[in-house]
């Protein structure tokens, strides 16, 4: 079988940025969600896998079946994670001539809801289902032929040996369209065509088609699939008859292009080629084959408040009005990846930065290395090592660390781990701390339905043990039903870090039903959470004023126990409409008052619960209209919401996406209330197969009461950029 990879491309904005930017543009990656993307294609069925950094659960997708559009809303398995889905970024889409997949994009900042969001060339059938190991999204893409047989879990594999005989191309000439006397590009892209020169003609009509739909668009669609067909390029002239066809299933035109597309499957189906297997390693007598790959992109942040105080306490004061720039930046990243294989090795080296300009007064710019990594390995993955900067959520390693990781499998089903390296806490930390190491080794079984991996871990931090752990995981994938589990427990501190278990469950009419529970130390405990509080930066400087065990017993105080309950469930009513309906219940215990850091208080019951109305394809196929609410009962205030997300396709390259969000707060601790309304513009230009420019620009009104005080506030953003895939 044919195995093709794409790494994924630097656009999401680091956590820490994110938390300040006002929008979730796609941003350069410093704590990436996205891993990369890879494909397995086969005769009449291809199996796209999206990889994530951590575990994420399948919730549902939209629209069921089939459509140029998908939408899958996901949620991290480890509610950790949480504030790493609150922003945007993309992977560049993998190469598949059956799947003809164009985009692929996480959207954080959506009313839904994090979505992972796929654009095919044309409507596509398929099926979408959680990956084994609970750290990726499948999707199964049919071509219409035995599409009972694709599904997420199918490895598909191309035909070897001899093969029928291969069909005869039958001669392409011009359809006798009407090009209309006042579109001259058409006649001039007809003339092209009619000269040979079809690659001109190609560039005249993707200029028609680029733009907003005219009386033209029905022939220049048609006449691109032509021209393509008669350039040779039989994949996208097959993606261009399937576009026709969606837009256009009737008419003379529609029986023309239904002729040339069914010729086109006969040509290509009993084409035999090679196996499938991993991009890079296909069988070849002497050499190597190499591979390189890399996305640049820079995005421009600007943020800029004024606000506006009046004290209502004690004697009339004037009002005072204050401005302030929050953000005035330029982040630049770079992602490359570069891989060579033989018969027997294989090696990549890997690396992911960014850099940032601050130009506000005093700003200061910074560097963060997101991944600097080399693995080598044997062609059957028997014995793999990884060395460098790298992030891991397996075997009891949570996040990012320099060091190396040992891999081997004995056996198909069974695979050892052995990790060691130093704990890095922020990509902007360009050293790593030589007082803080870990060590830590696992196995792992990897069944037909259920996977288990069991781990133990041991980090130090100035001659502490900073965290003892050992856990287990638990992955079961099928048709009707997803669980995750994790369990681990610290043998040093006897307590349980994390206990929590995630269950989805496809209902009859494709609805989906999605349960959790999520019991949890608050920050994960370890010793160094004694520092929480404190005015020192090490555990080695805290032992100055306190013993070990009374820091021990610091860390203790400074870690509080949560536990989550979460409930959705999502309808598609029809072929347009799909309703989402979710609740969480939370509750975070307190922490007492020690080490001169003040206690805090519990939080009780805290209620989170939305609903939300999506449709497609209301007024142009391809477009997107969300309206959602929300609701919040928490223990300092009640939280009402409204939200309306749109996304229209102006053209194939060129998407709008206006959005508008209203929120309204009740103090519970006093008479206080906050109005706040956000309207925003977002625009996506894509620029060929391999870039695209963004753009979105926006506002924010936010009015702030209570007996003693009244505060109006406007917040106006912008954020601008390009990315380019190599």
């Amino acid at each position: 079988m044919r195995y093709m990879k794409s790494l994924g491309t630097v656009t999401a904005g680091a956590a820490a940025l994110a938390s300040v930017a006002p929008s979730a543009l796609a941003q350069p990656a410093l704590d990436r969600v996205l891993s990369d993307a890879t494909v397995e294609e086969g005769q009449h069925c291809a199996v796209l896998q999206v990889n994530f950094n951590f575990p994420v659960r399948y919730l549902s997708h939209f629209p069921v079946s089939s459509g140029d559009d998908l939408r899958v809303r996901i949620r991290a398995a480890d509610r950790d994670h949480d504030s790493a889905m609150q922003h945007r970024e993309a992977v560049r889409p993998p190469e598949s001539q059956l799947a003809h997949i164009s985009e692929i994009q996480f959207d954080g900042d959506r009313p839904d809801g994090a979505t992972l969001s796929f654009q095919f060339g044309a409507s596509t059938q398929y099926r979408v289902g959680q990956g084994p190991d609970f750290r990726s999204i499948r999707v199964a893409i049919n071509d219409g032929v035995d599409a009972a047989s694709c599904s997420p879990e199918s490895h598909p594999s191309l035909p070897n040996g001899a093969a029928a005989a291969v069909s005869q191309p039958t001669p392409v000439t011009v359809p006798q369209v009407d090009v209309g006397a006042g579109d001259p590009l058409l006649t001039e892209a007809r003339a092209a065509m009619t000269a040979g020169d079809n690659a001109h003609a190609v560039q005249l009509l993707t200029r028609i088609l680029e733009a907003p739909d005219s009386p033209s668009s029905r022939d220049a669609q048609e006449l691109l699939g032509v021209a393509r067909e008669r350039a040779g390029q039989r994949a996208h002239a097959r993606a261009e008859y399937d576009e026709y066809l969606r837009r256009y299933p009737t008419g003379e035109g529609a029986d023309r292009v239904r002729q040339r597309l069914a010729a086109l499957v006969a040509m290509d189906m009993p084409q035999p080629r090679p196996e499938l297997r991993r991009a890079g390693r296909q069988e070849r007598r002497g050499g190597a084959q190499w591979e390189a790959s890399a996305s640049l992109s820079q995005i421009y942040f600007r943020d800029d408040a004024t606000y506006t105080y009046e004290d209502l306490f004690g004697p009339p004061s004037p009002t005072t009005t204050d401005h302030q720039t929050n953000q005035n930046e330029l982040l630049s990243a770079l992602d490359a990846d570069v891989a060579i294989a033989t018969n027997s090795v294989h090696a990549r080296l890997r690396a992911s930065g960014a850099y940032s300009n601050d130009f506000r007064a005093g700003g200061k710019d910074e560097t963060s290395l997101s991944a600097l990594y080399l693995e080598v390995g044997d062609a059957q993955d028997r014995l793999v090592v990884r060395g460098g900067r790298q992030t891991r959520s397996t075997s009891g390693v949570f996040g990012r660390f320099d060091g190396g990781v040992v891999s081997l499998r004995p056996m198909d089903r069974i695979r050892v781990d052995v990790i060691a390296g130093y704990p890095v806490d922020t990509p902007r930390d360009l050293t790593f701390d030589p007082h803080r190491s870990f060590y830590a080794a696992s196995v792992d079984y990897q069944g037909e339905k259920w996977d288990a991996s069991v781990y133990w871990l041991r980090q130090t931090s100035y001659g502490f043990v900073d965290r003892n752990a050992a856990g287990v995981e638990l992955r079961y994938v099928s048709d009707r039903m997803n669980l995750f589990a994790l369990a681990d427990y610290d043998v040093h501190y006897n307590e349980l870090n994390i206990g929590l278990a995630n269950a989805t469950f496809t209902l009859p009419g494709d609805t989906t039903l999605n349960l959790g529970v999520d019991y949890r130390k608050a920050p994960m405990l370890a010793t160094i959470n004694a520092l929480i509080g404190q005015t020192v930066g090490s555990l080695d400087e805290l032992r100055a004023t306190y013993t070990d065990t009374e820091i021990e017993q610091l860390a203790l105080d400074r870690t509080a126990q949560s536990t989550t309950y979460f409930a959705g469930i999502a309808h598609p009513i029809s072929q347009r409409f799909s309703i989402n309906v979710d609740a969480t219940l939370s509750n975070l215990d307190g922490t007492p008052a020690s080490g001169g850091v003040p206690a805090t208080t519990a939080t009780g019951q805290e209620l989170y619960g939305s609903i939300q109305l999506i449709g497609t394809s209301l007024f142009k196929e391809g477009d997107l209209g969300i309206i959602g609410l929300r609701y919040a009962d928490t223990s300092t205030s009640v939280r009402y919401g409204f939200d309306l997300n749109t996304r229209y396709p102006v053209s194939r390259a060129l998407k709008i996406n206006p959005r508008f969000r209203l929120s309204y707060r009740e103090n519970k601790n006093d008479n206080g209330t906050q109005l706040s309304a956000r309207p925003s513009f977002r625009l996506n230009y894509q620029v060929g197969h391999h870039g695209s420019l963004e753009a979105d620009v926006g506002a924010e009104w936010q009015r702030t009461s209570n007996s003693s005080m009244r505060e109006e506030s406007w917040d106006y953003f912008v954020t601008a950029g390009y990315r380019l895939d190599f």
